[in-house]
């Protein structure tokens, strides 16, 4: 695999970015936030102006040339948030939530916007996570067929699934896989190296526990974790269609 998208890089573009599109990346950071670990946010970036964007071009353009990842982009603090209205002894009743590098985040944003052509064959059948739908349309499908069965006087049987800790249990090769079609090389070869050697550690208390690696999940909060999740899932959708 490393050998043919060595390969296909080689004789492919390198995506580059340009400095407006590193200004428009960061004007779409959220206010307000957390700081990183190292006490950096979104306000900083925003209040610098233009003056940082040259040294952010360089390195995200050189993230791109070689491919690798800084370190400090691959690690995060994780903060257990409990789910509300669940038993707060059980550890299955929290949900982990990764605050990364805001500098990292600028990354995701201008990059996500060079993935054009990721999730362009999502399912119809998936509604989360995308510009235009909602969940409601899916509940939306399931009360029109509640409908029409009663109407033909039909039988209708229904199975609900709730993927549970549906992010935290993302396979990383098999999400690589089936983003090797979805993206360009060079971007595939980027996201490859984000989860690998990946890390967190856990914040609780105002302790810090020490850094662990992470070996599967995409990370709770991720600019791009949603965007990665769709064409992992999508799959799911589309075989169940097929079995009707």
């Amino acid at each position: 695999m490393n050998n043919i998208i060595k390969h296909t890089i080689q004789e492919s573009i390198i995506t580059t970015f340009n400095e407006e599109e590193i200004f428009k990346a960061i004007a779409k950071l959220n206010s307000g936030k957390t700081s990183d670990e190292y006490s950096l946010t979104a306000e900083h970036f925003k209040y610098a102006g233009r003056s940082i964007i040259p040294n952010i071009l360089s390195l995200f353009n050189k993230i791109m040339q070689t491919g690798e990842i800084p370190k400090v982009f691959k690690t995060g603090i994780m903060t257990p948030v409990h789910k509300k209205g669940k038993d707060s002894t059980l550890p299955t009743n929290y949900r982990g939530i990764t605050v990364t590098s805001a500098l990292w985040k600028i990354f995701e944003y201008a990059i996500l916007d060079k993935m054009t052509e990721l999730n362009n064959n999502q399912s119809e059948l998936q509604f989360g996570f995308t510009k235009g739908l909602s969940p409601i349309m899916a509940a939306l499908i399931v009360s029109e067929g509640i409908v029409h069965a009663k109407q033909q006087d039909m039988t209708m049987f229904l199975a609900t699934l709730d993927s549970q800790k549906a992010f935290d249990v993302v396979h990383h090769m098999i999400l690589l896989e089936k983003l090797f079609y979805e993206v360009p090389p060079d971007i595939w070869r980027v996201v490859k190296d984000l989860y690998s050697n990946m890390s967190s550690k856990i914040k609780w208390n105002n302790y810090t526990s020490k850094q662990f690696p992470i070996h599967q999940g995409v990370r709770q909060g991720g600019v791009l974790s949603t965007h990665l999740y769709k064409p992992y899932i999508n799959d799911l959708p589309e075989e169940l269609e097929r079995r009707d």
